[in-house]
């Protein structure tokens, strides 16, 4: 018997799904499928499709037309040098809330006051969101009217999210440093990732960096008693999800990987 080589995203928990986001609110991308050519950057005039990945900006052509997400907390996303611009779900994000989200590369990392910035990383001595908010919130809390609903709520005790953007082998160096360890972490519970490109051996609940605020944010909202959502924050998660899933699935057989051998299974 042979080994046949799977695409990444066939290994994903939720390929099986027709559309894993079926319960979410996100905004129609049909014009993007209209989108044939590349357009050319409007800040660094480079060749590129739908948005910039460098500049963090959206082509002109289609500024007007993507969706403009509000959220509650500042989000600060601090990227390994190594990490692939063009290939990190990070992008996406400041494209879509540019007052809210932004990216650092390290070793540049945001002043980051434990008292203001929460730090959401499966670390040592991370507890779960829920629990963390609990914790919080008992010490003393304030009201105030939601920017998402407009309606009063309990405020976010954290002004700022921070994340980390890299492969696992990647994020020692950033956790450790002397900005960072400091900070009180939570780790998120429930998620299942429908990235097309998982880190080997990683099970479902490791998310794609724009899953991951998206999940953080979304948690956060119905821990105040918040109706609303940020769900197009996945617009071109979600966009690009359906497109290279398609070309999986209109293909009858895998195509052996030319890089793989195959050989008997063990």
């Amino acid at each position: 018997m042979t080994r046949q080589w799977r695409p990444l995203i066939t290994r994903s928990c939720l390929f099986e799904h027709e559309d894993p986001f079926s319960r979410l609110h996100i905004s129609s991308s049909q014009f993007l499928e209209d989108i044939n050519e590349r357009g050319v950057c409007p800040e660094c005039h480079k060749s590129r499709m739908y948005f910039c990945y460098t500049c963090l900006t959206a082509l002109t052509s289609i500024r007007d037309r993507i969706p403009h997400v509000k959220l509650p907390v500042q989000i600060a996303i601090v990227k390994h040098a190594g990490e692939v611009d063009g290939k990190s779900t990070a992008a996406h994000l400041p494209v879509l809330a540019p007052d809210h989200v932004k990216i650092y590369t390290f070793p540049s990392i945001p002043a980051c006051d434990p008292s203001d910035v929460l730090l959401i990383f499966p670390g040592e001595n991370a507890q779960p969101l829920e629990k963390l908010w609990e914790m919080t919130v008992q010490n003393g809390h304030t009201t105030g009217p939601c920017v998402i609903c407009a309606k009063k709520h309990v405020s976010i005790p954290w002004k700022t999210l921070l994340f980390i953007d890299s492969t696992w082998k990647q994020t020692k160096r950033i956790y450790l440093d002397a900005k960072i360890k400091g900070l009180p972490c939570a780790v998120l519970e429930g998620g299942h990732s429908a990235f097309w490109r998982p880190q080997r051996g990683k099970p479902s609940g490791w998310l794609a960096t724009a899953e991951a605020v998206h999940l953080a944010v979304t948690q956060l909202l119905a821990l105040q008693g918040c109706t609303g959502h940020v769900d197009d924050l996945l617009f071109f998660f979600k966009f690009f999800y359906a497109k290279i899933s398609s070309r999986y699935r209109q293909a009858s057989n895998a195509v052996p990987d030319p890089g793989m051998s195959a050989h008997p299974e063990k």
